[in-house]
């Protein structure tokens, strides 16, 4: 059987480990986009390149993000 994570040597809960268990994939894949897109400096064609999308894939989820924001 598997260790459980720790941090500093302290055993640490999955949920503490990973604050991402249990969330929507769909909210997991918008902050990979903005997480990428900031992190590209807003290059929408980079941040396509790196997340294995067409910039036009990237494009539509950032108005689909900003229709759902109500912007």
């Amino acid at each position: 059987m598997a260790e459980p994570p720790t941090v500093g040597g302290e055993a640490v809960s999955s949920r503490e480990f990973s604050p991402f268990l249990g969330m929507p994939l769909r909210e997991l894949e918008r902050l990979a986009v903005l997480e990428n897109l900031k992190g590209c400096g807003s290059n929408k064609a980079e941040t396509a390149r790196r997340l294995g999308l067409s910039e036009q894939n990237v494009h539509n989820k950032l108005k689909q993000y900003r229709d759902e924001a109500g912007g």
